[in-house]
């Protein structure tokens, strides 16, 4: 629990320590700068994020993460109005959950890239927008040259 605790901690450090550096990057406010191609493969990626959840689409979601190495970090509302943290290191039982649900949104969903950042082509973090629902903070590496997710640390409101 601890070495979770302090990954976590690190996590949220590099977060807000970070996050001054999105706001070099927000998308809808660059529309008319060129989007260089990790921006347009990583804007792909989450595309596949989105859109496996939103159609139960395992394809999508398994071209989206590295699964077997991906890891999901999250803070959750309770019924009470508290918070818990929880933390799923099985990402390819997370993603065959997500694509093996029953009654897929479909139609009427809503989200966004808020903030993308590449450092060195390898390394990418973006801010994305679920409704108002959620947010994620995704981590992205570039595995012979193939963006993947392999963090997802959310915040449900």
């Amino acid at each position: 629990m601890r070495v979770l605790q302090a990954t976590l901690a690190t996590l949220i450090a590099l977060t807000v320590n970070l996050a001054p550096a999105f706001a070099d990057h927000h998308q809808s406010g660059e529309s008319a700068k060129p989007k260089s191609a990790d921006e347009v493969a990583i804007a792909a990626v989450i595309q596949d994020y989105f859109d496996g959840i939103g159609a139960a689409d395992a394809e999508k979601l398994n071209r989206a993460f590295a699964a077997d190495k991906a890891a999901m970090l999250g803070s959750v509302k309770n019924e009470d109005g508290t918070r818990s943290l929880m933390a799923f290191k099985d990402m390819e039982a997370v993603v065959a959950g997500w694509a093996g649900n029953d009654n897929p949104e479909g139609a009427g969903r809503d989200g966004e890239i808020l903030h993308m950042k590449i450092m060195e082509g390898q390394i990418a973090m973006v801010m994305f927008r679920y409704k108002d629902e959620y947010y994620d903070v995704l981590t992205l590496l570039k595995d012979d040259g193939v963006w993947k997710i392999v963090t997802k640390t959310f915040f449900t409101r």
